[in-house]
C-alpha cells in the first residue's frame, strides 16, 4: 500500500527499541555497500499512483535535487547502524547516486493524477499500446558498471552540448510565451534536464527533434491534460507553435506523427466530446 513514508522506509518500534525496516530501506542499505557501489540499482514502485506520490514520496522528490542525499528515518540517534545509515542528532538513510527509482502507473477512476512537481522531476515514458514481445536468444554480455555508464553519459553530453542548447532555444522561442499564458511554467530544471537528455538520445541513434518532442509532450503539454478552459483557437495556436518548433529543428520530421500532435488531437477531441460539439 502507498499511504505514507513509513510504507517505504519502515518505522521505529519504541517498545522493542528497534527500527522495523522495510524492503525498500534494505535495498537502499545494500546499494550503499562497497560490493554494489559500482552497480546500477533499480527500485520499482508498482502502481505508484494508487495514492498521491507527492505525499508518501515527498522526501525523495525533495532530496534527490539536493547535494546531500539523505532522508530522515528518525528524529533521534540510533546506534550500531549498518553502512548506508548515518546518525548524528537524527538517523538518516543515504540515497546513493547509483539508485534509480522507477514507478509504474495506470490512469483510470481508481488512481490519482500526478502533480506538476512530480512531472517536473521525473522522466515519463508513455506506453500507449501493448506490443507482442518475443525475447531474442540470449547472448553473453558484459554488464555496464555505474561509473562506465555515467562516463558515457558525460562524454556524449559534452560533445552534444551546443546542439542541445540550440534545440532548447528553438523550443523556448516557439512555445514558451504561449505556454506561460496557459499557466504552464518553464523552469531552470527543464533546461538542465534537456541539456542532459537530448545529446544522449542523439548518440543512441535518435534525432534531436524526437528528443524535443518527448520533452515538450511529457514535461509541458501533459500539464494541459484534463483542463476544460482550452478552446479550438488555443489548440490551433499550440499546434502552430509545435509545427514552428519542429520546422526549425528538422524540416524532415513528421510533425503529424509526433507525440505532441497526438496529445493535442486527443485532448481537443476530449474537450469537444464533453462540451457536446
Amino acid at each position: 500500500g502507498w499511504r505514507d513514508r513509513f510504507d517505504l522506509l519502515g518505522q521505529y518500534n519504541s517498545f522493542d527499541k528497534q527500527f522495523m525496516e522495510s524492503e525498500m530501506l534494505r535495498a537502499l542499505v545494500r546499494a550503499n555497500q562497497p560490493h554494489f557501489a559500482d552497480s546500477p540499482v533499480f527500485i520499482v514502485l508498482d502502481e505508484m499512483n494508487l495514492s498521491h506520490p507527492e505525499h508518501y514520496f515527498a522526501d525523495f522528490l525533495s532530496v534527490l535535487e539536493r547535494k546531500r542525499h539523505c532522508v530522515e528515518l528518525l528524529g533521534q540517534k540510533l546506534d550500531n547502524l549498518p553502512l548506508g545509515l548515518r546518525a548524528d542528532e537524527r538517523t538518516e538513510v543515504i540515497v546513493p547516486p547509483n539508485v534509480w527509482f522507477v514507478g509504474t502507473a495506470n490512469h483510470d477512476e481508481t488512481t490519482k493524477g500526478f502533480a506538476d512537481k512530480t512531472y517536473d522531476r521525473a522522466f515519463v515514458m508513455n506506453l500507449r499500446k501493448q506490443r507482442p514481445f518475443e525475447p531474442a536468444r540470449a547472448r553473453p554480455v558484459q554488464a555496464l558498471s555505474f561509473k562506465s555508464l555515467q562516463d558515457r553519459f558525460a562524454s556524449v553530453q559534452k560533445a552534444g552540448k551546443s546542439g542541445a542548447e540550440r534545440a532548447v532555444a528553438v523550443m523556448k522561442s516557439a512555445t514558451e510565451e504561449l505556454l506561460v499564458d496557459l499557466d504552464v511554467g518553464w523552469g531552470a530544471r527543464l533546461d538542465a534536464q534537456a541539456l542532459r537528455y537530448i545529446p544522449v538520445v542523439n548518440a543512441c541513434g535518435g534525432s534531436v527533434a524526437e528528443a524535443v518532442d518527448h520533452l515538450l509532450t511529457t514535461k509541458l503539454l501533459f500539464k494541459l491534460g484534463g483542463r476544460m478552459d482550452l478552446d479550438d483557437k488555443t489548440f490551433g495556436d499550440l499546434n502552430e507553435a509545435v509545427a514552428l518548433c519542429f520546422g526549425e529543428l528538422d524540416p524532415s520530421f513528421d510533425v503529424q506523427q509526433s507525440q505532441a500532435a497526438h496529445f493535442l488531437t486527443r485532448e481537443k477531441k476530449r474537450v469537444q466530446r464533453i462540451r457536446g460539439h
